[in-house]
């Protein structure tokens, strides 16, 4: 195959330039000269230099697989979280955070899913053996991120209803997500483009596939159906 083609003419490559720096290390070099001291003292720089750039480029690597093992684990949590504060209101028809409240819910909400203190950390905990245990399957930063999608994560599931059931994902207001009124007010958007609300959204869990651009004013919530248009992954997926 044409990667296996490439894959053999770059570890050539790498064998001849080991070649050559042994030749230099040893000495030998074509124009007989033998006082190659400063050569020799340059050359063990470099290939130290070099040595630690591939330490760092490999850490680096390291670190994009697990940020993007985070990444898919924070946006499924989304959907954890939803359907904990549809628990804690006991309207397991409607997947809100504040049912029949026109202000965010409370602590107290909670108590009956969670034992003990409740705190930022009880809902959005990543477990780090988890980003590790998920990072050692697949160190390929875009096939984790391209797994964000509405399709892939089956976010259809979180919808309540018949979609258009009016509870609250988000209230500040009772017109909307944004508190005013105004119509002069913009789309919100949730992790960089994964989730988009129209800026009259007024709390429907009514999900479907698209990007920040889809969410029209009164429509519905969209998830992402490319992360590879969502801004901070645009770098990363090609």
């Amino acid at each position: 195959s044409e990667s296996a083609v490439v894959t053999e003419k770059l570890s050539d490559l790498k064998m001849r330039s080991i070649q050559l720096q042994l030749s230099v290390m040893r000495n030998r070099v074509p124009s007989g000269e033998k006082d190659c001291k400063d050569i020799r003292t340059l050359l063990k720089t470099v290939l130290r230099n070099e040595f630690t750039f591939q330490q760092e480029l490999e850490e680096m690597r390291n670190a994009s697989a697990l940020a993007a093992a985070a990444a898919g684990l924070a946006a499924g949590r989304l959907e954890e979280w939803i359907f904990v504060f549809a628990q804690a209101a006991d309207r397991s028809s409607q997947f809100c955070i504040s049912v029949g409240k026109t202000i965010p819910p409370e602590q107290n909400n909670l108590q009956e899913c969670f034992d003990g203190t409740i705190g930022p950390e009880t809902l959005y905990k990543i477990e780090d053996s988890r980003v590790k245990e998920s990072a050692k399957k697949s160190l390929q930063l875009h096939e984790a991120l391209s797994s964000i999608s509405f399709n892939s994560l089956g976010a259809e599931s979180i919808r309540g209803g018949n979609g258009k059931d009016g509870c609250n994902l988000v209230r500040t207001d009772t017109d909307g997500i944004l508190n005013g009124g105004s119509p002069t007010r913009h789309n919100l958007t949730w992790g960089g483009g994964v989730m988009n609300f129209g800026s009259y959204q007024n709390g429907s869990m009514y999900v479907e596939g698209g990007e920040y651009g889809d969410a029209t004013e009164y429509g519905a919530v969209r998830w992402t159906e490319d992360p590879s248009k969502v801004s901070i992954f645009k770098d990363v997926i090609r």
